[in-house]
């Protein structure tokens, strides 16, 4: 009896020291520029580009507005959480709830 649990200790044992870590951390956004594959616990080091934007902001009258292109080449969401300008004119996006 204490050859088999001698022995399944030392199997154990050996399990423990051959299998990788599953504590890993790094940086677990497949979208990020440092994304770290083999990470199992996201650590906060994330890092990724500036942010580059479709439209422009403008001031117009002491208030920021977003200024769409002439032209936009793909689907774009406006949301309304911001004032938005068409080529010079005023652009109301309405809530409705």
């Amino acid at each position: 009896m204490k050859k088999t649990t001698l022995g399944m200790m030392v199997l154990a044992g050996g399990l423990l020291a051959v299998m990788p870590s599953c504590n890993r951390k790094g940086c677990t956004d497949p979208a990020a520029n440092n994304y770290e594959e083999k990470a199992k616990k996201d650590d906060g080091s994330c890092t990724y580009d500036p942010a580059t934007y479709w439209y422009t902001e403008v001031v117009y009258n002491g208030q920021t507005y977003r200024q769409l292109p002439s032209h936009i080449t793909s689907d774009q969401t406006l949301t309304a959480d911001a004032l938005w300008m068409l080529s010079g004119e005023l652009l109301l996006i309405m809530v409705l709830r």
